[in-house]
């Protein structure tokens, strides 16, 4: 006898750096939830699994109690051109969770935290000096572009209406997380009155490791960037200390926000609220 097919009731759908493990973290701890246990299932962003089908993402979802509501977590669905059309042939019913965080914090905060992991090989700020796209690339780290939310949401409205859409504002999850908790679960369907402290825990805050050797390639990530991957995972280790990550110069952040800002009035026009992000 055929296992049951089974498909998400919901999809937090991204954005990268903006709540996403946060949501991830305490919606599976909800008793009605169910979530694969690996936070990015990437099965409509990853070309590989999205080529070994359908019965392969209902596998991730196999170990889900009876009456659960199912949901899972992948922030690049959100940025990828055709994440919402695959989205929506296979699980049309679906709600999705969006999460929008201010993006010139948001790409600082992607910025270093692949500068921690040993993965970046540039500073910031050659990299605003750099050409900026305007269209997601998932070859590329696109900082900027995972920011362009106004346009996310409208390839998402071609596929979907709107109702199936729950945009969440990051600094609004920082602020007031049982009451942005409760309307995600109203939105799911699932008891509002439910709480447990990993919503009101931001996940990923900002660390380094204190080794020496961490440090001295950590400070120079042109150096790091040359370490083979094994090299790197290496010195990624020990005792772990607070990062505050430093300030950006005042002539690159208006740089950037003249970038983000006609986004950012479109987002604001979509929301219906003052996002006070400088635009």
């Amino acid at each position: 006898m055929s296992s049951p097919v089974r498909k998400p009731n919901f999809i937090i759908i991204g954005s990268q750096k903006a709540g996403t493990s946060s949501l991830w973290n305490a919606l599976r701890r909800h008793p009605q939830v169910f979530m694969p246990p690996q936070k990015e299932v990437n099965y409509f962003y990853d070309a590989d699994r999205f080529a070994r089908g359908p019965k392969w993402y209902s596998e991730q979802f196999a170990k889900a109690p009876a009456g659960a509501i199912l949901g899972e977590a992948s922030p690049g669905y959100v940025c990828l051109p055709e994440a919402p059309g695959r989205m929506a042939s296979l699980v049309p019913q679906a709600k999705l969770i969006m999460t929008v965080r201010e993006p010139i914090a948001r790409a600082h905060s992607q910025y270093w935290d692949n500068r921690r992991w040993l993965n970046e090989a540039s500073q910031f700020e050659a990299l605003v000096d750099a050409p900026r796209r305007h269209d997601f690339d998932p070859r590329q780290r696109n900082y900027f572009t995972r920011g362009l939310y106004s346009v996310y949401i409208e390839r998402l409205l071609h596929h979907f209406p709107q109702e199936q859409l729950l945009v969440i504002v990051f600094d609004d999850l920082r602020r007031d997380p049982h009451g942005v908790f409760r309307r995600v679960f109203d939105f799911i369907g699932v008891d509002g009155d439910f709480t447990c402290r990993e919503m009101f825990e931001l996940t990923n805050a900002r660390f380094l490791f204190a080794n020496p050797l961490f440090r001295f390639f950590f400070e120079r990530p042109a150096w790091a960037a040359r370490l083979p991957r094994g090299s790197r995972r290496l010195l990624r280790r020990g005792r772990r200390v607070e990062f505050q990550t430093p300030s950006l110069s005042p002539a690159v952040e208006a740089r950037l926000q003249a970038h983000f800002a006609p986004y950012n009035r479109e987002l604001a026009s979509f929301l219906g609220v003052d996002l006070d992000w400088g635009y």
